[in-house]
């Protein structure tokens, strides 16, 4: 209360009564405004936080209702108005005293009497009128007798008065469920007293809501129910928040069953208070033998050790704790699991326990394993194999390359290559071919395969490199990128080069050889021509006996020789691949029987049946170079009778198929001497091969007759 100059506390909870001075006080400066106040900064008195509300007497402010605190505070809005109500029923009280002072002055005992239960009515019908629940009195069939305005608003009623006139059925109005009335009846029937009646009911305009019911029956001397009276409070904010606590909870436990993590929850005992399925899967526990156990109960005490002393540092830290680590499950099969430990608190903010959520990672971790090998490979490759090998993203950017290429580059690492193109390290000209080949692909995928390059060395050298490009692509089947492989082929070329110029000569000496041979054939044909002309007109005149057998011999010798030229001059011409064939009509039968008939003489003097026979088949005209075939049968059948001392030897023609091109003809040439050893055949078309003879054999060696009777027929 106050006077003048000071403040005078009259009742005090928190603090002592004294008194102290007006000037400068917040209760002074409460009454000055006449209204509630409220101060937070401690500008005014010596309180961080005060709030006062004046109480008046007559419109007379007399004194305050205040609250202080040494600390920052705030009030809620029901506080504020509960205060408002304290300070009205103090002005109440206390102008009710000075209304007694005055009749006890009077001494009007009966006034005060009245005073009294006019205070009483007063006081009640204040808290009856202002208080935050519903207050009612109603029969037993439903009818309100009573309702103060906070029922009229939990109903959705504008007065009391409204409710009581409005609202005549509560069981069919009111509840949801009409026989939630009657069970109230009976409850009350049989206890007299109902504590937390909880019921959906429905409001004046139709939303639905939860409310709490506290009532008592109120009975008469006879023990004769007279009404029930009790309290109802709007409980659909605390029903909504339990049902979306209730709904949390089952989505929390929903999925931390349905998720692929092992999930555990742990008090600061190291006991289990909570394991999903899948943790009691894992562990072949149900999940009442693992609540209130511990890590040494399920765990060998090596690995037990290790997980408490993991939870004691997050719950003494008071941090999240993650890490991988290997798990021993109870048959002994060991995982890598990555591991994430949550400390848990309380509302005060105390630590409880953890929770812990752990996954197996033992595949991905194989993976990673595997992964680091192949890079461990891939970095010895890069780092020994002597090509050059890059990757290229798709802009021809480099993104990893070989030391081979490096040093190429004349690079001191690796990484100076990252992030360059061909442009930084070559001649603009071949940078753009290389960009162009790349590029090419790239968009259309196709590998470039061994495709040689000029390109140009640090030191200006020209240098040649054989470069394979294929595309590289991700998982989806993109191209990201391609793969080049470039091997240093310049000996290579250089020693391509060399051959080439060696082949150049051989050539450019062989067809010098051949033209030599052709014209030291010709040169000497024609004097041996003479000579073999003269002995024929020697052995047609008159000789004796010795000088025929002289003359006949040196015959066989011009012709043996004349053989050797024409051979010379063939082969020549098959080496310099200038051999060329005439196509006119010939007759078969004829062409080889003059080659036989050349032979007659000398078969028949050695004893030999030499034959030729024509097939039906093959009778006929044909177009070719008859010259050349009449060579080859020569050559052919006079190795034949050379080399056959008793027996026949048999030529023969057959046809071997026909087609619209033309016919094809078989020619044979068959003897009963010694012949050629497989061993010996493949010399028979070598023009350096010779025939090893058994020295029992008395005949001339076959010198070039073989590889040019081995090359005609080709």
């Amino acid at each position: 209360m106050v006077d003048e100059e000071s403040i005078n506390r009259i009742a005090c909870w928190g603090c002592e009564r004294s008194d102290h001075p007006r000037a400068g006080s917040p209760c002074a400066l409460t009454i000055m405004n006449a209204k509630p106040t409220v101060i937070t900064d401690a500008s005014v008195g010596e309180h961080e936080y005060y709030a006062g509300f004046p109480i008046e007497i007559n419109n007379l402010t007399v004194g305050t209702l205040a609250v202080a605190s040494p600390d920052s505070h705030q009030l809620s809005d029901p506080q504020i108005h509960q205060l408002q109500l304290l300070a009205n029923q103090s002005a109440a009280h206390l102008s009710l005293q000075q209304r007694m002072a005055v009749l006890e002055s009077e001494n009007a005992e009966l006034l005060i009497q009245e005073l009294g239960v006019e205070m009483a009515e007063e006081k009640y019908r204040s808290i009856f009128e202002n208080v935050q629940e519903g207050i009612f009195q109603t029969t037993e069939e439903g009818q309100f007798i009573s309702a103060n305005p906070m029922l009229a608003n939990i109903y959705g009623f504008d007065s009391s008065d409204d409710l009581m006139a409005n609202l005549n059925d509560i069981s069919g109005q009111l509840y949801l469920d009409p026989e939630r009335r009657n069970e109230f009846v009976m409850r009350m029937n049989d206890h007299d007293v109902i504590h937390d009646f909880q019921s959906p009911v429905r409001r004046q305009d139709g939303e639905l809501i939860w409310i709490s019911e506290n009532v008592r029956a109120v009975r008469n001397n006879a023990n004769e129910l007279l009404y029930f009276e009790g309290t109802v409070v709007d409980i659909t904010e605390q029903k909504k928040a339990k049902q979306a606590l209730y709904a949390s909870e089952l989505l929390y436990h929903s999925l931390v069953e349905i998720i692929p993590q092992n999930i555990l929850r742990k008090d600061t005992g190291g006991r289990f208070t909570f394991a999903n399925q899948r943790f009691c899967k894992l562990n072949k526990r149900t999940f009442d033998e693992i609540i209130g156990k511990t890590d040494h109960d399920l765990f060998p005490k090596e690995q037990a050790d290790k997980y408490r002393r993991d939870d004691i540092r997050v719950m003494d830290n008071d941090e999240t704790y993650a890490t991988t680590e290997i798990h021993t499950q109870p048959d002994g099969t060991e995982l890598h699991v990555e591991a994430i430990k949550t400390p848990l608190h309380n509302e005060a903010g105390e630590v409880t326990g953890l929770q812990c959520m752990f996954w197996d990672v033992t595949e991905r971790h194989l993976m990673e394993e595997q992964l680091a090998y192949e890079r461990d490979l891939l970095n010895a490759l890069l780092e020994n194999v002597p090509d050059r090998i890059y990757i290229k993203d798709t802009e021809s950017r480099f993104i990893r390359g070989s030391a081979a290429l490096a040093r190429r580059m004349s690079l001191n690492s690796t990484e100076e290559i990252v992030g360059k193109t061909d442009y930084n390290f070559h001649p603009e000209k071949q940078a753009r071919e290389f960009h162009e080949d790349e590029q090419r692909v790239i968009l259309t995928g196709k590998s470039i395969v061994n495709k040689v390059e000029q390109q140009t060395s640090e030191e200006g050298r020209t240098v040649w490199a054989s470069v394979t490009k294929v595309p590289f692509r991700n998982r989806s089947g993109l191209v990201t990128g391609i793969i080049g492989i470039s091997r240093d082929i310049t000996a290579l070329k250089l020693a391509e080069e060399e051959s080439a110029r060696a082949r150049d000569l051989a050539l450019e000496a062989a067809q010098v050889k051949a033209q030599f041979l052709a014209v030291m054939s010709h040169e000497i044909r024609t004097p041996m021509n003479g000579i073999i002309g003269m002995i024929n007109l020697l052995l047609s005149s008159e000789l004796s006996e010795d000088q025929r057998e002289y003359a006949q011999t040196v015959r066989t010798s011009a012709d043996a020789l004349l053989d050797i030229l024409n051979d010379i001059l063939d082969l020549s011409k098959i080496e310099a691949g200038r051999l060329e064939l005439e196509k006119a009509e010939f007759s078969l039968r004829t062409v080889m029987e003059e080659a036989v008939e050349l032979h007659a003489l000398r078969a028949e003097t050695n004893q030999i049946e030499l034959n030729a026979n024509v097939s039906p088949e093959c009778e006929g005209r044909y177009r070719g170079d008859a010259g050349r075939l009449r060579q080859v049968l020569l050559n052919l059948v006079s190795n034949a009778v050379k080399f056959t001392e008793q027996g026949e030897v048999q030529v023969s023609a057959n046809c071997q198929q026909q087609t619209d091109a033309g016919i094809e003809l078989h020619f044979s040439v068959r003897d009963t001497g010694l012949g050629i050893t497989p061993k010996n055949r493949k010399k028979y078309s070598k023009p350096s091969g010779r025939l090893m003879v058994p020295p029992t054999a008395v005949m001339g060696a076959p010198g070039l007759a073989f590889p040019s009777r081995g090359n005609s027929p080709k």
